[in-house]
């Protein structure tokens, strides 16, 4: 099996004054973490630099069972890991070793990701909600996606479902998301 971290975090220095973004880092451990943008994948067994983020100044980011998404300052999404049912959101099912931009967003402000197990999901700052990867099956039957269907996604895909309401929050499970509104009402689907 090919796992990556179950912890992904963004560590800040505590300070009353306000600190320049630059000194964010992302530390992660566990399997398979990208060291720099041009080497493979690593394992850690301690809380370790992630090198290859080093220079994008991340604001938020999650991890699904074999993939990762970060979001940066300026809402650009990158991913890497596995994307057997497109979960990275590359518009292919290849894996992407150790960052991929998530084009289909690029000029999007995304300001909040989801990594389920083998589906996504992103907040733009506007309040709408995409997801992508895999939708389900007879066997699972899971809808994690949101948009009424088990249909996987190769590329982000808007849920039409919530165009009436603005989310602020995603979060997501094994094969199931929550979506908190601007006014505190919780969706949940999968």
């Amino acid at each position: 099996f090919f796992f990556f971290p179950s912890m992904l975090r963004l560590l800040r220095p505590f300070s009353h004054a306000p600190r320049p973004a630059r000194l964010a880092s992302t530390y992660a451990w566990g399997a398979k973490l990208p060291q720099t943008h041009t080497s493979k994948l690593a394992d850690a067994e301690a809380p370790a630099l992630v090198e290859a983020l080093r220079d994008l100044q991340v604001q938020c980011a999650s991890v699904g069972q074999a993939h990762a998404l970060v979001v940066t300052q300026g809402g650009k999404v990158y991913a890497w890991g596995k994307n057997k049912d497109g979960e990275l959101g590359l518009g292919t099912k290849t894996d992407a070793e150790p960052l991929s931009l998530v084009a289909e967003l690029d000029g999007a402000n995304v300001v909040d990701v989801a990594a389920g197990k083998n589906f996504s999901a992103a907040v733009l700052d506007n309040g709408e909600l995409y997801t992508w990867g895999f939708g389900g099956s007879l066997l699972s039957g899971q809808g994690a996606l949101g948009h009424g269907d088990k249909a996987s996604q190769e590329l982000p895909t808007y849920v039409e479902q919530l165009a009436n309401v603005r989310i602020v929050k995603v979060s997501a499970g094994a094969s199931h998301c929550l979506a908190l509104t601007a006014d505190g009402a919780v969706y949940s689907w999968g």
